[in-house]
């Protein structure tokens, strides 16, 4: 494999593909050759699981509009699966009951 090198990337950039890497589960390398496979797998799309997006624009004779096309990767099925395989864990303590935190900030102001 060709080698590829990247010079004066921004801190924040590479923490944030740092930070990626790590909870994929993958070195910085093999991230950065992932995002690439995936945005040249969608001809420009970003993937970002389960979703791809798609930022498209034109112009009228009134201006000129921008959006973005989502839509599920793997369809409503595969979502709502990895939805039940990673259910919310429960919250307990003081954090349980938002109001008793709520009114517990604001008399602390």
């Amino acid at each position: 494999m060709p080698p590829v090198q990247v010079r004066d990337m921004p801190e924040d950039i590479y923490e944030g593909l740092k930070e990626r890497a790590v909870a994929d589960g993958r070195s910085i390398s093999k991230e950065i050759i992932y995002i690439v496979q995936e945005y040249l797998k969608h001809d420009g799309a970003v993937a970002r699981e389960p979703f791809i997006i798609e930022a498209e624009s034109y112009e009228n004779p009134f201006g000129r509009y921008e959006y973005a096309h989502v839509q599920l990767k793997d369809g409503w099925e595969a979502l709502r699966k990895r939805i039940e395989a990673n259910p919310m864990p429960e919250i307990t303590g003081e954090l349980a009951d938002t109001a008793a935190m709520i009114n517990k900030m604001r008399g602390e102001r």
